[in-house]
């Protein structure tokens, strides 16, 4: 089956899957496609940025802060992860529907969800430590942890390098497991078995996976996490990890992709004649720093009363994931630091609203957002 026939056959089963929870229709393929080649072209962008820095930081540290504030600001937003999911995400307005032509109300919401964005990111970059057991928390259901979003990405450019598949995984964890209360030695317990299972699946060198465990009185003790390998032993995988997790039918669940709602570009806007807050689509992609945000929501809690908090845990071999995730994940945060300080100076000056519109102007990326999502035909 061709890609494109994939793909339109998840959008629409992501929107009938979700049609008694909206009425949202499918998103339109074209579009989809060029959103999720973009979201790839950038991600494999950001990953080669960051080795080059791994190899040459010094040299790659002096060309960034010669290029101009607008570059640099496009350049944090991609390397958060953002771009361009964060820029065509839902944008509700109070007044619900618009009496303005659809363009406009596109366009504005475009800009603000860049300025969103902006600030969220520089907001993270001046937290300082960025700790494997702490969750930023920006509203009511929006949790970020930088580590996260960095192992997230890491893992995406490396399956798509070795032909792998980055799975979003959940195990509802086995009673027999578990301690009460919740122990360093239960912690280590998870942790042992859960490498001796991807061990015997993957094999010892090409192990590599991050979760948190979280507790909750509806599923007790679970873990959500990441997990990457190769397409063929995905049912073994399932299958073993069954060891680990309670014997209730979905105790262990895998996803490669995620339905999710979006604005409508101006073309899905004009064939549905939908406007304001209901002109939003259901569309379809692989796994995105959504999910490592969804992941980071319990972060620092402690489990079930226990004097243990929940943290990202890894797994890894000596020489796999192959630069290490560390480094990895230390080197995309000294790579957002040195945008933070000059996009910080620039909007000192001229605002967040001028900035992004110069983003918008300047940067090639944004204009090609822009001008999908403001286009009206193929």
């Amino acid at each position: 089956m061709k890609l494109n026939d994939v793909l339109e056959k998840r959008i629409q089963q992501s929107s009938q899957g979700h049609s008694k929870k909206s009425n949202a229709p499918s998103a339109d393929l074209y579009v989809s496609k060029k959103l999720q080649e973009m979201r790839a072209t950038n991600e494999e962008r950001i990953n080669q940025l960051v080795l080059d820095y791994l190899d040459r930081p010094k040299e790659i540290a002096a060309k960034l802060v010669k290029r101009d504030s607008f570059f640099l600001g496009a350049l944090m937003v991609a390397l958060s992860g953002d771009f361009p999911d964060a820029i065509t995400k839902l944008a509700f307005s109070k007044a619900g529907a618009s009496n303005n032509p659809y363009k406009d109300d596109l366009e504005k919401k475009l800009r603000q969800n860049l300025v969103d964005a902006i600030s969220l990111n520089l907001t993270l970059a001046s937290t300082g430590n960025h700790g494997y057991a702490v969750a930023y928390k920006f509203s009511k259901n929006d949790y970020r942890n930088p580590v996260y979003r960095s192992l997230c990405l890491y893992f995406k450019t490396l399956a798509r390098v070795q032909k792998k598949l980055v799975g979003a995984f959940t195990i509802v964890l086995s009673k027999e497991l578990m301690d009460e209360p919740f122990t360093t030695k239960t912690q280590v317990r998870v942790k042992n078995k859960l490498r001796r299972i991807l061990e015997s699946v993957l094999g010892q060198d090409e192990k590599a996976a991050a979760y948190t465990i979280e507790y909750a009185k509806t599923a007790e003790y679970h873990m959500h996490g990441l997990v990457l390998y190769p397409r063929e032993k995905e049912q073994e995988l399932r299958l073993e990890l069954r060891r680990i997790a309670s014997n209730q039918r979905n105790s262990v669940v895998i996803k490669t992709g995620r339905s999710y709602q979006r604005i409508m570009s101006l073309k899905e806007g004009h064939a549905s004649q939908l406007t304001g807050n209901q002109a939003r689509v259901w569309d379809y992609s692989g796994i995105t720093v959504g999910y490592a945000d969804y992941c980071s929501k319990d972060l620092g809690k402690t489990l079930n009363g226990s004097d243990i908090t929940s943290s990202i845990i890894t797994i890894s071999s000596k020489s796999y994931p192959p630069v290490g995730i560390a480094p990895y994940v230390n080197a995309r945060k000294e790579l957002i630091s040195i945008c933070a300080k000059k996009v910080r100076n620039e909007i000192t000056l001229i605002g967040h609203d001028e900035f992004a519109r110069g983003i918008e102007e300047q940067v090639p990326i944004y204009r090609a957002l822009r001008s999908l999502m403001l286009q009206q035909q193929d």
